[in-house]
């Protein structure tokens, strides 16, 4: 278990970061200057409990969630939690004109033209962001928020055991949007600023595009952190344990065999076996970015006025702390790549010697984002002054 510590007195929101590989936990209580961290931890999630991101051990996940937030020190608070996965929808589509009253009667139908499950068995939710006319013809861009409801339903029931008090349970894009991009700009984007957020966990990873503050796309694909694991024990014939270890301790993703030959025996194994699936989430990113530069044109749904072209990566999960990653990406993508530096921006209070957290931010930044839905809402309207 990986405790990164009680940091404050006192409660606020909690955000809880279910992944197949781990659970995170973070707590935020607004401050003067912004928010301040008051908790933050995570624990292995129980083996073979998640599959396709739908918690089929409940009990075994709602006892270490319990055993989480104990040693933690969080007692009753409200809670966020987040879904994702390839059967989580979230896109921008174009509809006829009508009413939000006509579109929420009429939303499952409309929808069934863009989920691949059946529109029956799945939670919906949409978002009206512009009217206009094309060719005479009125128009709507809305957001489509869809999931398997079996999905959702596994975290509340699971959450529920756990004897925690659930707000709401939203997409992992849009935590990470809230965290990353809204929370240090202070809610207002740059102008013709195109942000990919490549967020790389366990099982997962999810490709989210935000331009001029707007949330644009989200594509998830199946390169992450166990591909990474498979690949060093298929090569060098380790477990999976092994595996880690050497992902963590002796593995840097290098781009030359000068580099390369500066590592550890081991350790340049390592790096030669993940070149076919770095190449293959290279191939995934330029084909997510390719998408959205043809929805600007004239063959796609045009966006905000100066969209661009996306200027810049920001990484997150666990597996983007990956030494020597960013450096790779940058060189491959041809655009600037760093990873999330939520907690280096001022806006959340931090205290001085919790260094760790600084090393665990990727992987903390989806659990932090759902801890500022509510306070960022609340701040919004006026609240805390």
């Amino acid at each position: 278990m990986a405790m990164l510590g009680k940091f404050a007195a006192g409660g606020g929101t909690i955000g809880i970061d279910i992944g197949s590989h781990s659970i995170k936990v973070v707590q935020l209580s607004p401050s003067r200057t912004g928010f301040a961290l008051t908790r933050a931890g995570s624990t292995p999630t129980p083996p073979n409990a998640i599959k396709q991101g739908v918690i089929t051990d409940r009990p075994a996940v709602a006892d270490a969630v319990h055993l989480l937030m104990r040693d933690l020190g969080i007692g009753a608070g409200a809670a966020i939690a987040a879904v994702a996965g390839p059967t989580v929808v979230v896109r921008q589509v174009q509809l006829p004109a009508m009413p939000e009253a006509h579109l929420r009667k009429s939303i499952y139908w409309e929808a069934r033209n863009y989920i691949s499950f059946p529109v029956e068995n799945s939670l919906l939710e949409f978002q009206i962001l512009d009217t206009h006319a094309d060719d005479s013809t009125p128009k709507m861009d809305v957001m489509l928020v869809a999931a398997p409801r079996e999905l959702v339903d596994s975290r509340v029931e699971t959450l529920e055991q756990a004897g925690i008090e659930l707000l709401a349970v939203e997409v992992e894009p849009f935590s990470l949007m809230r965290a990353v991009i809204e929370l240090p700009r202070g809610g207002m984007a740059a102008a013709n600023d195109t942000i990919a957020l490549v967020d790389i966990g366990a099982t997962y990873t999810s490709i989210s595009i935000v331009s001029n503050g707007a949330f644009v796309l989200s594509r998830t694909i199946t390169i992450a952190g166990f591909n990474f694991t498979e690949a060093i024990m298929n090569v060098l014939g380790v477990d999976g344990l092994q595996a880690e270890e050497i992902k963590e301790n002796e593995l840097q993703v290098v781009t030359d065999e000068v580099s390369r030959a500066e590592l550890s025996p081991i350790g340049q194994e390592a790096s030669r076996a993940l070149e076919p699936v770095l190449e293959e989430l290279v191939r995934e990113i330029r084909r997510s970015f390719a998408f959205y530069d043809y929805q600007q044109g004239p063959g796609g749904t045009p966006r905000a006025a100066g969209a661009v072209g996306v200027s810049r990566v920001i990484l997150t999960g666990g597996s983007a702390k990956m030494t020597g990653l960013a450096p790779f990406l940058q060189d491959q993508l041809s655009l600037p790549v760093g990873l999330t530096d939520l907690f280096s921006t001022g806006m959340v209070q931090v205290p001085e010697d919790a260094d760790e957290l600084y090393a665990q931010e990727p992987m903390l930044a989806t659990a932090a984002g759902l801890a500022l839905r509510e306070p960022m809402l609340v701040r919004e309207k006026g609240g805390y002054r």
